[in-house]
C-alpha cells in the first residue's frame, strides 16, 4: 500500500515538474513580441524557440536543459498561431 501512494505522488508531481519547467524557461513568443528591438512578424516566437533548440543542442550543457526548449517549440507555435492576426496588422502598418 505504501508503494502505490508513492507512485500516484509521483504520478501527481512529474506534470507538476514540467509545467513549471516550461513556465520558467519562459515562452519565446512573449520574449519576442514584449522586445521593442525586435521587428514584429508572424510565428518570430516560433523561429526564435527553434534557432534556441538548436543552439543547445549543439552546446550540450546541461541535459534537462534541451528538453525545456523543445517543448517550448509547440507551445510557441500554438501561441503563435492565436497572436497572427496581432502580428499581421503589426507588420502591414507599423
Amino acid at each position: 500500500m505504501r508503494l502505490f501512494a508513492k507512485m500516484n505522488f509521483m504520478h501527481l508531481i512529474m506534470p507538476l515538474l514540467l509545467i513549471s519547467s516550461v513556465l520558467i524557461s519562459g515562452c519565446s513568443t512573449i520574449k519576442m513580441h514584449s522586445d521593442e528591438n525586435i521587428k514584429p512578424g508572424p510565428y518570430v516566437g516560433t523561429k526564435q524557440a527553434i534557432k534556441d533548440t538548436q543552439r543547445h543542442w549543439e552546446n550540450y550543457d546541461y541535459y534537462g536543459q534541451v528538453f525545456v526548449y523543445a517543448v517550448d517549440v509547440p507551445l510557441c507555435l500554438i501561441a503563435d498561431t492565436i497572436v497572427l492576426p496581432y502580428a499581421i496588422y503589426n507588420t502591414s502598418y507599423p
